[in-house]
């Protein structure tokens, strides 16, 4: 009977794991797809065939020229919170969707459904809410996600300037509470190559930090190859 219910109960995951990458496949490829591409459907599809990494350095002081430059996978396979800062349309909620992109396409691989969060857009909604939401799922269905530390977060805009007191206090909160809970996060700099006095000071989250940082003009030449048609 125990090991029926054990049985009932994995496919309980399953499932739930499985309607949720479902709901992002219909719901939200759909969005990130268009942020990408835009009005250049007719030359690329898909996310995957449009996005080219821009250069990724490790922010650490031990970081050196010969190990600094980071690549996809390795922010994917990485264990830790990491956090990425870059300027203005460097592409911080490009890369993102990239990763939800990734993590979708590769649950079997990596085990993690991602959710992602803009911090512009979280007003005065609970954690939980917006996992809810965006998974398409129930409040228990959400929590058994939590509690088999099957989510990763992708936060977008995690500013911590005066006006985004209280959505980064909601958000240290919730990783407080799910310890083991992963979060990828983006955020402004404040002046090149450093990271923000802000963030220094007020961030109590254990993060990773890197740099996304403008695309070399071998990358620019990627893009135009992408975006030119033949």
């Amino acid at each position: 009977v125990i090991f029926d219910e054990m049985d009932d109960f994995v496919n309980s995951i399953k499932q739930i794991i499985e309607k949720s990458l479902t709901n992002i496949k219909q719901e939200h490829y759909p969005i990130i797809n268009e942020h990408v591409i835009a009005h250049k459907a007719n030359i690329v599809k898909s996310i995957e065939e449009a996005f080219v990494l821009p250069p990724i350095k490790n922010a650490t002081p031990t970081a050196t020229s010969d190990d600094d430059i980071v690549g996809l996978n390795e922010v994917i396979r990485e264990n830790s919170n990491c956090i990425f800062f870059a300027n203005q349309e460097i592409g911080k909620t490009t890369f993102l969707y990239r990763l939800a992109y990734e993590y979708t396409e590769r649950y079997t691989q990596l085990r993690k459904v991602p959710v992602y969060i803009d911090v512009d857009e979280m007003g005065n909604k609970e954690i939980i809410t917006i996992i809810k939401s965006y998974l398409s799922c129930n409040t228990e269905e959400a929590k058994t996600l939590l509690s088999e530390e099957s989510l990763i977060l992708l936060v977008d805009n995690l500013d911590y300037v005066a006006i985004k007191e209280e959505q980064s206090k909601r958000i240290y909160n919730f990783i407080n509470e799910y310890q083991n809970l992963r979060i990828i996060a983006t955020a402004k700099l404040e002046m090149e190559g450093f990271i923000p006095t802000t963030h220094l000071n007020n961030n109590r989250i254990a993060f990773k930090n890197f740099f996304i940082n403008p695309f070399t003009t071998k990358q620019v030449k990627s893009l135009m190859k992408i975006w030119t048609p033949s």
